[in-house]
């Protein structure tokens, strides 16, 4: 049985390590610069090892080659309609990075079943770590670790808000599930009880309902396999999706003269509002291709709003048929090959991240470690055997 180098491991145990230090109280400009700049050792490592030992480059899917090349030709354009070109053009640099980390990188280090549930209890370790040691490290001053938002008394530990401690419980919570599916141990439970408290404790609304989310799509995925099972499972989502969405249309219908906007944007955590007005003072030309990473507006924290002020509507329609690519190809798969646990995690990740994009913006960021997961699951699925 093959093992993933030490290297790389501890490669992606640094990755995740700072990711966590900058989004904290700790946070310095070193701890910055580390993050930004790990991805890139990874990526160069990548190329060395490859150099070195005179090895092949996995080959990336095609289709998925010449879709993302589609999308980051037109995101580049934003950067003539971009007020801080720089900052553009340096944050579709980490978007290019991301791609070779998720599609090329990750695949070619982690290549089997064995592998990728190594990649998971790694990941799950270190969350656990971080998170009880931010707990540990705060208990003795309850000052620093709450703080008062919106007449809401949230639990942020040492992070710098209660949404990025929710982010972190949230992956511990979706790693915790995944292994109790993958190993069938009871001992996963410790900590996704653990991730679960403090994502109530955090009252971040949107990193739980996309747990919860999760947890429902990896349930129904265990109580069924393949053929007629998995048929049935997505027909049940299906009459699940169109029973809720017919609810929600008929609760608006009868009480539409009760509803007001403020109370929806209530309800959304002034969302409503964000997403309504994204685009004053937008040229054609910049609603198109975009106005680049800048700080000229606000953020919507909608994923796809966010996409198209930033790399505009063109990139965004491209990014959204290569999600849909990806898509298919899950489900093709997952219906021609025995009960594959590691397609049943991704396809649940991956619904579950899609909703959570309608109310947070780092879908596609390598900036965001939960950004990172989905998308290095998204890239295995295209290249993972078993041993």
């Amino acid at each position: 049985m093959t093992k993933i180098s030490r290297l790389f491991k501890t490669n992606i145990a640094i990755l995740i390590i700072l990711y966590f230090l900058s989004s904290s109280i700790f946070a310095t400009d070193i701890i910055r610069f580390g993050k930004v700049i790990m991805p890139i050792v990874i990526v160069i490592l990548w190329i060395t090892n490859i150099y070195i030992n005179k090895l092949s480059i996995k080959k990336t899917d095609a289709v998925i080659l010449f879709l993302f090349g589609l999308y980051f030709i037109f995101a580049v354009l934003s950067t003539f309609t971009s007020i801080d070109k720089i900052i553009t053009f340096s944050e579709i640099s980490g978007l290019i990075i991301m791609f070779l980390i998720s599609f090329c990188i990750i695949p070619y280090y982690i290549d089997t079943e064995n592998k990728y549930m190594e990649f998971i209890i790694l990941i799950n370790k270190i969350l656990t770590l971080l998170l009880l040691l931010s707990v540990a490290i705060g208990y003795n001053n309850p000052g620093l670790t709450y703080t008062n938002y919106g007449n809401r008394l949230r639990y942020k530990s040492i992070l710098t808000n209660s949404n990025a401690l929710g982010s972190y419980a949230m992956l511990g919570g979706i790693s915790s599930l995944s292994l109790i599916y993958l190993k069938g141990e009871k001992r996963y439970f410790i900590p996704l009880i653990f991730n679960l408290s403090l994502l109530y404790l955090s009252d971040s609304r949107t990193s739980l309902y996309t747990l919860i989310i999760f947890t429902i799509i990896i349930v129904g995925f265990y109580f069924s396999s393949k053929g007629k099972s998995f048929k049935l499972l997505m027909k049940i989502l299906k009459a699940f999706s169109i029973i809720a969405v017919s609810i929600l249309l008929l609760v608006l219908l009868f009480n539409i003269e009760n509803i007001s906007f403020v109370k929806i944007n209530s309800i959304l955590s002034g969302r409503a509002e964000l997403w309504l007005s994204p685009f004053e003072g937008f040229t054609a030309s910049q609603v198109l291709f975009g106005k680049g990473s800048n700080r000229s507006f606000i953020n919507p924290h909608n994923y796809y709003i966010k996409s198209i002020m930033s790399w505009g509507l063109v990139s965004t329609v491209i990014f959204i048929i290569i999600m849909a690519y990806l898509l298919i190809d899950i489900i093709k798969k997952i219906k021609k090959t025995d009960n594959n646990v590691r397609l049943y995690i991704t396809l649940s990740i991956y619904i579950s991240f899609l909703a959570f994009s309608f109310f947070e913006s780092m879908f596609f960021n390598i900036g965001n470690l939960a950004s990172m997961v989905l998308w290095i699951h998204l890239g295995l699925s295209l290249n993972l055997t078993k041993e």
